[in-house]
């Protein structure tokens, strides 16, 4: 089930009013955030270990992505600037579940998929318990809890979505994955757009927040040596607005309060310092 599929279908107003001021397609499809859904799956690489609560993902894959990191390392080093957290951490670039547990009515009238929701629901529970433990051992200064968890969710995402707005590509590389960063910079045209003549700004307020599940398990990177990563999904809904302006701050269009309701994925290292939040996926820019 790809569930990040479901939430929502696109907004024909918001296309046509920055169609109509000569914005790049990847912009107005994207630049929205969470009024344009996407249609595309996000593809998960995993196997579940129930036994030891463990998640291995595929060898090439991890190998790729470390090598992608130690580039990313390199280009910094050479370009005499500070290193950014996000360049550091690895991230395991695949996403540990795609199954969401339905509505009380509908797991009472399937008897016969009980035993696949009580195992969903246990895994919740000992990742959420994992998660716990884990940044305890690691950062004896920091408290886990869900409620700290949703609010710097919600830092993150109108961080992301103010960075997408302003065209800041640090800002994007700062809360995100690096494979999060590359398909959102890549999806929204970021490379490609006209900063000199628009301007555009993104505000936005959160009426709810909902953990979908959670989930934590152990990544092998080599024969000896593995990390613990933790997965957040939560949905986000609420309302959102945007402006676009000229080069002379007029407004040649602009969406107020369209309503919005989006999943968002956040990943975190468990094992290494320094270690924080991250978005991995969305429901707009999916990892696959």
């Amino acid at each position: 089930m790809n569930h990040l599929n479901k939430l929502s279908k696109p907004n024909g107003l918001l296309y046509s009013v920055l169609s109509q001021n000569g914005l790049s397609s990847n912009l107005i499809k994207t630049n929205i955030r969470q009024i344009s859904y996407t249609t595309k799956n996000i593809n998960n690489n995993y196997t579940n270990n129930t036994s030891k609560n463990s998640i291995n993902i595929n060898n090439t894959t991890l190998f790729n992505n470390i090598i992608n990191n130690q580039k990313q390392l390199i280009r910094e080093f050479r370009g005499n600037k500070r290193i950014k957290q996000n360049f550091y951490a690895q991230s395991t670039g695949s996403i540990f579940n795609d199954d969401v547990l339905p509505g009380f009515l509908t797991i009472l009238s399937s008897p016969l998929k009980w035993i696949e929701y009580g195992k969903f629901i246990y895994r919740n529970i000992t990742s959420n318990a994992l998660i716990k433990s884990k940044l305890k051992a690691l950062d004896k200064s920091y408290v886990y809890s869900k409620r700290g968890f949703f609010e710097e969710a919600e830092k993150m995402f109108k961080e992301l979505n103010e960075s997408i707005a302003k065209y800041d590509k640090n800002g994007i590389n700062d809360i995100s994955t690096i494979q999060f960063a590359a398909v959102v910079i890549k999806n929204t045209g970021l490379n490609d757009i006209d900063t000199k003549n628009y301007k555009t700004a993104w505000t936005g307020n959160i009426a709810s927040k909902k953990l979908i599940w959670s989930r934590a398990g152990q990544v092998r990177v080599s024969q000896k040596d593995s990390f613990f990563f933790a997965q957040n999904c939560i949905e986000i809904t609420g309302t959102q607005s945007i402006v676009v302006k000229d080069k002379n701050d007029k407004v040649i269009s602009s969406i107020e309060n369209q309503p919005f309701k989006s999943q968002y994925i956040f990943e975190r290292n468990l094992s290494a310092l320094p270690s924080q939040w991250r978005i991995a996926s969305s429901t707009e820019n999916p990892i696959k």
